[in-house]
């Protein structure tokens, strides 16, 4: 992998540790809930982790994860003992655990008595130095980057709250067979089941078939582009929160007609003025925050003469 792919790897492993509120010790041996157990994580591995955690100041996270590589680098070997050391005498420093920070700088100086840290650590290193853990970490504390940027602390709360915790068990939903009395409906009516009632939220069952999902994903794939949001000013950008690659089919495929004559059966809504078809990959732990599809705060009187998204 290019040091692209492992970035990208690093940030989606992140990811689901933020949102699912997951610990180190189990993402480091490949335990996921619901899953079987996948890949093993090496010490240089859980080093990645950990200093794409101290480059957010969340040095309690950076600190797990190289107890994970700690534990794992006597016997795998993918990196110097000494680079774990260095790392963890200074974030537990600035973690405010002063008994710590002292305990592996001993180590550190034990196994390497001639040590100098590193030209990136010496900063933060003779900080360190100074023993006075707990005020460095309510000072460091102030500079701590949230998960989630461009949203406040109380809306990443409630998004990955949404994402990780049960829904309520809801009285009253069912499963309909549709066919809105559409005449090519009623011998082969929609699967519907509804998982909200106000606002209704349903999901539609067996749509697409396999081989027209073959065809969407052989026609996207050598169109995918990277996906891009609209920015404030009406430009267009690439953020770190919509990691997909997405592709738009024309409307003159084949294949796209007849699923949007379909979908129009389906809704009973006219989609004439829809935007094309678009196929999405959102690769590795894939996201995309809350967001209106609609957009805000831009002039369109200019632009699609459709006007803006419902």
């Amino acid at each position: 992998p290019t040091g692209e792919d492992m970035a990208g790897a690093v940030r989606a492993l992140t990811r689901l540790q933020d949102v699912y509120s997951l610990s180190a010790a189990s993402l480091a041996i490949g335990h996921l809930p619901t899953t079987h157990k996948t890949s093993v994580l090496t010490a240089a591995d859980c080093i990645a982790v950990a200093q794409h955690y101290y480059a957010r100041h969340d040095f309690q996270l950076a600190t797990d994860w190289l107890l994970e590589a700690l534990s794992k680098v006597y016997h795998d070997r993918t990196c110097p003992p000494g680079l774990v050391l260095e790392n963890l005498f200074i974030t537990s420093c600035f973690e405010g655990d002063q008994d710590s920070s002292t305990y592996y700088l001993h180590q550190l100086l034990e196994q390497y008595p001639l040590y100098s840290p590193p030209d990136h650590l010496v900063l933060d290193y003779n900080l360190a130095i100074t023993g006075k853990c707990e005020e460095i970490s309510e000072s460091k504390k102030l500079d701590k980057i949230k998960s989630i940027p461009e949203l406040e602390q109380e809306e990443i709360d409630e998004y990955h709250q949404m994402c990780r915790g049960p829904l309520p068990t809801l009285r009253g939903l069912q499963c309909h067979l549709v066919h809105h009395n559409h005449p090519h409906l009623r011998l082969q009516p929609f699967k519907l089941e509804e998982l909200h009632l106000e606002p209704p939220v349903v999901i539609f069952h067996d749509v697409v078939s396999d081989n027209e999902i073959a065809h969407f994903r052989k026609t996207a794939f050598p169109l995918m582009k990277r996906a891009k949001i609209v920015l404030p000013n009406g430009t267009v950008s690439s953020a770190l929160y919509r990691t997909s690659h997405i592709a738009w089919l024309e409307d003159a495929d084949p294949v796209s007609q007849r699923v949007n004559r379909r979908i129009a059966a389906m809704t009973d809504l006219d989609v004439s003025r829809a935007e094309t078809n678009q196929v999405s990959n959102y690769g590795l732990a894939g996201e995309y925050i809350t967001h209106m599809d609609a957009i805000q705060k831009i002039n369109l009187t200019h632009g699609d003469p459709d006007g803006n998204r419902l």
